[in-house]
């Protein structure tokens, strides 16, 4: 499966307009909504796909914030304001592929 495929994957899984990132050893996509003008009223979907078979192996939401890669096998999900302790949360999420 090439890269047409995988961006087919995440287009059926989030809709068009989307962002993915592959982890450093390429094993892992973190698959992303494309945040628009109105983002802070938004909730956005992620997904991480296993690229040897295109399986989901974590999916999720944030408002208000962003996804990414912390490093090879984790990702960082921040949600809410920033600005506002009560309203704002961090988590890591490790992404190990069982197949290893």
């Amino acid at each position: 499966m090439g890269e047409g495929d995988l961006q087919r994957v995440v287009d059926n899984i989030l809709g068009n307009g989307n962002i993915i990132e592959l982890n450093e050893t390429k094993t892992f996509a973190l698959c992303e909504q494309k945040p628009t003008t109105d983002h802070a009223r938004r909730q956005y979907r992620f997904v991480v796909i296993r690229l040897n078979d295109k399986a989901i192996v974590h999916e999720g939401t944030f408002s208000m914030g962003y996804v990414q890669w912390l490093d090879d096998k984790s990702i960082e999900v921040a949600s809410g304001s920033p600005s506002s302790d009560e309203g704002s949360t961090m988590k890591i999420i490790h992404v190990n592929s069982p197949l290893e």
